[in-house]
């Protein structure tokens, strides 16, 4: 299957490795390198992980993007824990590491109707990025930097949802690399149709992955709103939460 993410970009330098795959995509090219391959198809409970990227001459490949644990516009109600693949890590090289692929989304839902969840007990979380791959010498910048930690459900286009007291949502933590790399958000509203959303369990974001030089994304959000002019009414029920992730420093 094939992902949200674009397919990592592939070096047209012997000065870069390959970059990551987005989700269920290809990583890059390094330069001298082969492809990191792309996750595998999406199961009911765990999407496949990324292939690593590939090793050799100045630059790894790019590890490919984990898969979505589910697609589908209707949500298993069997099952406990719903997944995104991991992030393949990216490939080593002689200087210039690839790097991570993003981790796959738990959950892409494609209805577009008015969703009732009180009755599902199940988790629900994104893929951790992959790692970036840094020989341990040489210029720390140059090394390949961490993939995105996926998001834990992803609403495509749906009118309303109540998601249950019992429903635990958590985006994916970033993979860690020469730059750590940003968490994935609890939830991302993708449509201008979703017009309310009721939250009874817990919606939480991703933490950064960690970084060599210092430097970092931000951790994940707890809600995100894609389309600056959706409405969105947002109800939190008395046992709800909604927890942006804490930010973490580099080495």
């Amino acid at each position: 299957m094939t992902g949200t993410g674009s397919s990592g970009g592939t070096s047209s330098s012997s000065l870069y490795g390959g970059g990551g795959g987005g989700a269920g995509s290809v990583g890059g090219n390094g330069s001298a390198s082969s492809n990191g391959s792309a996750g595998g198809a999406g199961g009911a409970t765990a999407g496949a992980a990324g292939s690593d990227g590939s090793s050799g001459g100045y630059g790894g490949g790019g590890g490919g993007g984990g898969a979505h644990g589910y697609v589908g516009s209707t949500l298993p109600t069997n099952q406990s824990a719903i997944v995104g693949g991991a992030g393949g890590h990216g490939g080593a090289a002689s200087n210039l590491g690839g790097g991570g692929g993003a981790g796959g989304y738990g959950v892409v839902f494609t209805g577009s109707g008015s969703e009732d969840w009180t009755g599902i007990t199940a988790t629900i979380t994104g893929g951790r990025g992959g790692n970036g791959y840094y020989s341990g010498s040489g210029n720390i910048y140059q090394g390949g930097s961490g993939g995105s930690g996926g998001i834990g459900l992803y609403f495509v286009n749906v009118a309303s949802a109540t998601l249950g007291e019992n429903l635990s949502i958590q985006g994916g933590q970033g993979g860690d690399g020469t730059r750590g790399t940003i968490g994935g958000s609890g939830i991302v509203l993708a449509g201008v149709g979703l017009n309310q959303l009721t939250i009874l369990g817990s919606v939480t974001g991703g933490t950064n992955g960690s970084a060599l030089n210092g430097v970092t994304n931000d951790a994940g959000n707890g809600i995100r709103v894609l389309d600056e002019e959706a409405s969105l009414e947002l109800n939190l029920g008395q046992n709800g939460t909604i927890t942006g992730a804490s930010g973490t420093g580099g080495a």
